[in-house]
This record gives structure tokens, C-alpha cells and sequence, in this order.
């Protein structure tokens, strides 16, 4: 029942990110327009400078964070960047 709007919904994100990366030979960082004044874009600019995403990922120091976290445990994550 919720699988279906959730589907729906990230299909439109999954598309527009497959037409960027045709249009850009995936040379350019993927920006999302909408998401500019959603609740989430709100949340994230209240966040201290250094928790910002950034454009090109998490940095190293950002990376050990997570592995710590995760008991050295991890995969190969995807981090989203805007």
C-alpha cells in the first residue's frame, strides 16, 4: 500500500538524476532544484557549518566518523551531496 507512492515518488528523483548525469557525462554534481525550500532544505540550513552537506561528499574526516560509528563495519555507503 505504501510501497507504490514511495516508488512513485522516487522515481521522479532517480529520473531527474539519470537525465543530469546524460546531459553532464556525469562531469557535474547533481543539484536538486526542489529541493530548495522544502522542510528538509529548512532543517539543513539550521545545521552548524561543518554538518552541512557539501558539494562532492563527505570528507575523510567525515568518513572516519561514520566508520567509527559503525564499529569499522562498513560497506561501500552513498552519501548524498547537494
Amino acid at each position: 500500500m505504501l510501497l507504490r507512492p514511495t516508488e512513485e515518488h522516487l522515481s521522479t528523483a532517480v529520473n531527474d538524476r539519470k537525465k543530469h548525469r546524460e546531459r553532464t557525462s556525469g562531469k557535474e554534481s547533481f543539484y536538486d532544484v526542489n529541493f530548495v525550500g522544502s522542510p528538509a532544505y529548512a532543517f539543513v540550513t539550521t545545521l552548524p557549518e561543518f554538518l552541512r552537506p557539501k558539494m562532492g561528499g563527505v570528507t575523510q574526516q567525515q568518513l572516519h566518523v561514520y566508520d567509527e560509528f559503525l564499529g569499522g563495519s562498513r560497506r561501500r555507503p552513498v552519501f548524498i551531496s547537494w
